[in-house]
């Protein structure tokens, strides 16, 4: 049995002022799955031959360097991406081994934009937003047809109606059913034909959301003549042909997921060519993340969601594309998946409320040095879980506080020796990123 330490706070709907008058006409957050900074055009030159597209996205957006994604999970990272606070003010008590957000606790992005005229809707897969918040506050959405959609909801998650849904298209299908690239070349289509489609909503302006599984494991071979294309149903389906399952360790590993980071590459080369050619480009506010990275040091350290801040588990792209930028610029202080809610909405409203911890980063605007933080939770498939902790980074040290085993916080400073706890020779600035993490984003879990 597990204790919760206590429950998440409920947050007032807040006040907001009539939209701005150059409020972007249409916001699309597109979240890929396990993308990590590492793995881009930005973190060194020879990556832009992998990530073409993004390298020529950067060219006329602005590059933040340093983000940190909120959490090691997807479920738990996305939350705060919508809602726009850390992990441990959205999730109560964990029921059935999987957290539950607490009904009517925050409002996210979709109900928050409602009141400057934007219609909301989403194009995911494996994921949908009843799960984040105050209901689904969302006008429309898509998920995948292609596999029963478990409904995650505000109350509980029971691990038998997602077997009863899984087992009929599981003994049906010959091929894995987690065929990720699927997902995301259907996720990506349903976007493409929603530019051209009449508006399903009488709003003005439009917020959308499209979250893209991919570069998720099991990582895929995609065939290059495949890649950024419109493809069939049984196209599609054939990908899962080539899912690549390493024998071996890391190294195999780690060639597998540098192969696929370029079909989600593609992807985004598509959705960005789409707003272009719809002539939608110019009144676009885009933002690019993950919701995590992924990592292959070997076990336990493999994928993600194993409860420890390694660097390529949160250290994730974050790019925004600004209504008629033209040029591109790098922002290199650390930022957190927690500032976009802040900057959306001071895009559009020219304010934020102040129960957000994060920032705005209107126009690349240089946040103030501060650490931000990721909350690396246990396994809630694991009666007993193995690690816990959160990972913090100001632009220099990097702060580890375990929970789960419980063990002193560490600092390590990345212009120093690598792996050299150096918290003995900082007390004080030690001190300083204790209080900020329980003030900002507290060790609240289940503990034994």
């Amino acid at each position: 049995a597990h204790a919760w330490h206590d429950s998440p706070p409920v947050v007032a709907f807040p006040e907001l002022p009539a939209a701005r008058a150059d409020a972007p006409a249409r916001i699309v957050l597109v979240t890929f799955d396990a993308w990590r900074y590492r793995s881009t055009a930005f973190a060194s030159p020879e990556r832009v031959a992998q990530t073409p597209h993004l390298a020529a996205l950067g060219d006329e957006s602005t590059v933040f360097d340093a983000c940190r994604s909120p959490g090691d999970q997807t479920l738990v990272s996305l939350a705060s991406l919508l809602t726009g606070v850390y992990p441990p003010q959205i999730f109560s008590t964990p029921h059935n081994r999987w957290y539950s957000v607490r009904e009517g606790s925050l409002p996210h992005l979709g109900s928050l934009l409602k009141g400057a005229g934007y219609g909301s809707t989403y194009h995911t897969a494996w994921v949908n937003p009843t799960y984040f918040g105050r209901g689904s506050d969302f006008d429309d959405g898509r998920t995948d047809p292609w596999r029963p959609q478990v409904q995650f909801n505000t109350e509980a998650f029971l691990p038998w109606r997602a077997l009863l849904a899984w087992a009929p298209h599981v003994i049906s299908q010959r091929v894995n059913p987690w065929t990720l690239s699927s997902d995301a070349i259907y996720v990506t289509q349903l976007y493409v034909d929603s530019l051209t489609a009449p508006p399903r909503t009488a709003s003005p302006r439009r917020f959308q959301w499209l979250h893209l599984p991919t570069p998720h494991v099991p990582y895929m071979k995609v065939p290059p003549a495949l890649l950024g294309k419109r493809l069939n149903a049984a196209e599609r389906q054939s990908i899962s042909a080539h899912e690549v399952v390493p024998g071996g360790g890391p190294a195999e590993l780690e060639a597998a997921y540098e192969g696929y980071v370029r079909f989600a590459d593609a992807e985004l080369g598509r959705l960005v060519q789409q707003l272009k050619d719809a002539g939608a480009w110019d009144d676009t506010m885009l933002v690019v993340t993950a919701d995590h990275g992924e990592a292959h040091e070997g076990a336990p350290r493999l994928y993600h969601g194993f409860g420890e801040p390694v660097r390529d588990v949160v250290h994730v792209p974050l790019v925004i594309h600004f209504p008629g930028q033209r040029s591109g610029s790098r922002v290199r202080a650390p930022v957190s998946g927690i500032d976009l809610v802040p900057t959306l909405l001071d895009a559009v409203y020219g304010e934020v409320p102040t129960y957000l911890k994060g920032r705005s980063l209107m126009k690349g605007a240089h946040p103030p040095r501060r650490m931000v933080f990721s909350w690396c939770m246990p396994d809630p498939n694991q009666s007993a879980p193995q690690a816990a902790a959160i990972g913090g980074f100001d632009g220099r040290y990097e702060f580890v506080s375990p929970v789960l085993p419980a063990g002193p916080p560490r600092l390590y400073d990345t212009l120093g020796q690598p792996g050299l706890d150096v918290s003995a020779q900082q007390p004080e600035l030690l001190r300083r990123f204790q209080a900020q993490m329980l003030n900002d984003c507290p060790p609240r879990w289940p503990s034994p």
